[in-house]
């Protein structure tokens, strides 16, 4: 019998042979065009992921081979390093007992509370102390008498002060020590000025020398805000010496002292030892993320020795610390022009429109230290040094020859070896008379002259150091 299908052409014939070879072929067509994007993908896939390790491994072998510079400069990039550098060198005397018996002396907290009406070490600011204030100064002495001893002694000894750092909490360590020291450099100004006031100048001058040691217990630490507060109780000292320069009757041998102390200030050495500890910190920081907590760091107890899981991102990190460290150790100003520089790329960086640049370095813009405000903290410190060298050998000068210098060249070679310059311009520092006044001056950090305005000894626009007219 005959069906509809035999009458058909064999193309046309679904039973036909013909017609199942081109069925079977457009079922190919159709796999092929579902299967061929899902083909692509997973060849996409698996070239990223080759893309990324190669990357991941070109990224590892850049900070392996970041450290291996460092350590073959033979400086810290480990806890382990920084803690051997707590340790002082062989041949020179350890004073850090003489500090911590000092620092440890103290209970904070009940100090605040009784220190807290007082002026200087409270909450009021004075030049002078009214017989009131000289009252209550020395009862506070009085009772925290151990602790001015301690200090005293601790000052007065030869050698170096290294306070320990629990530096497997990374940037969440606490430093209570160096908030102490603050809080030592203050008793110490409270006792130079009530020394002052009472017309004992000796005293003052003892004063204000373990004020000097204060700053100077803080030169072998590591971190930045150690760096810092070291440099926060030197300018209280600097400051100190001013008021001594123009209220006290100083001897040629009390200037001398307070000159040795001035001099002994290095402040350039602080930066650059801080910036190595801050990126040994940074790199423990990349092999413990679990101190890290929605871009905030955090205290959390380290598992052991850590991975490295955004090597990438650690060498960003270590190639920008890289050339911090080699901008603190150039001569200002020259420092500060590089750091800015370095300071500009980075917030380059920070401000990339290309998100995975972003990425790439997001815990380096997260922890990185705020290095050019550092710069420039230390760049004023400088500048507050030299001219108290100047102040110091000025008056000297008027001491000798019974008037005071008409310029800083006078005071070469007898008082200073040659004029100091200006870290913010690397020019001579300056020099102004006006009415009896003497006034030694930087430029400061927005390197523009303004002829020695200094707004309530802040430091800007210009660092200055006066001298006011001695009283007859």
């Amino acid at each position: 019998m005959t069906t509809y299908t035999d009458t058909l052409p064999e193309a046309l014939n679904p039973d036909s042979s013909v017609a199942k070879r081109a069925a079977r072929r457009r079922w190919w067509l159709v796999a092929a065009l579902l299967i061929a994007p899902l083909v692509l993908i997973v060849v996409g896939v698996l070239t990223l992921v080759i893309i990324l390790l190669a990357q991941h491994g070109v990224a590892m072998a850049r900070v392996k081979q970041e450290v291996a510079q460092i350590q073959a400069a033979g400086e810290p990039i480990t806890t382990e390093d920084l803690h051997a550098h707590e340790l002082v060198p062989s041949g020179t005397a350890d004073i850090t007992h003489l500090w911590l018996t000092a620092l440890n002396s103290l209970d904070e907290k009940q100090f605040n509370l009784d220190a807290q009406p007082l002026p200087i070490v409270g909450q009021r600011e004075v030049s002078v102390l009214s017989p009131a204030d000289v009252a209550a100064a020395e009862a506070l002495l009085a009772k925290y008498d151990v602790t001015v001893k301690a200090t005293l002694v601790a000052a007065q000894a030869e050698g170096e002060c290294r306070i320990s750092v629990k530096f497997e909490d990374g940037f969440a360590a606490l430093l209570p020590n160096a908030q102490k020291s603050r809080t030592l450099a203050s008793l110490m100004k409270l006792r130079g000025r009530t020394a002052l006031a009472r017309g004992d100048t000796e005293q003052a001058v003892e004063s204000v020398e373990a004020l000097f040691g204060t700053s100077r217990a803080l030169s072998h630490q590591m971190l930045l805000i150690e760096h810092l507060v070291r440099m926060a109780t030197a300018s209280m000292s600097l400051t100190e010496v001013e008021l001594l320069l123009n209220e006290a009757q100083l001897d040629d041998g009390q200037l001398k002292r307070l000159a040795r102390q001035v001099e002994a200030l290095d402040f350039q050495q602080g930066l650059t030892t801080s910036l190595i500890g801050e990126r040994a910190m940074g790199y423990h920081t990349f092999h413990h993320m679990e101190q890290m907590s929605l871009g905030e760091v955090v205290n959390k107890p380290h598992p052991g020795e850590g991975s490295l899981s955004r090597p990438a991102d650690c060498a960003i990190y270590l190639g920008f610390l890289r050339e911090m460290i080699a901008a603190s150790r150039e001569p200002f100003p020259q420092a500060l022009d590089q750091s800015q520089a370095v300071e500009g790329r980075l917030k380059q960086l920070a401000g990339s429109r290309n998100p995975l640049e972003r990425y790439n370095a997001m815990v380096t813009l997260l922890i990185l230290p705020a290095t050019q405000s550092s710069f420039q903290a230390t760049g004023r410190n400088l500048a507050f040094r030299e001219a108290m060298r100047c102040a110091i050998a000025a008056e000297r000068y008027r001491l000798a020859h019974g008037q005071p210098p008409q310029k800083l060249g006078d005071l070469v070679p007898e008082f200073l070896t040659a004029v100091p310059s200006d870290p913010f311009d690397g020019q001579p520092l300056r020099m102004k008379a006006t009415g009896g006044e003497l006034v030694f001056y930087s430029i400061g950090k927005d390197r523009k002259d303004d002829g020695g305005a200094d707004n309530n000894h802040s430091g800007e626009p210009d660092v200055c150091v006066r001298l006011m007219p001695r009283k007859k």
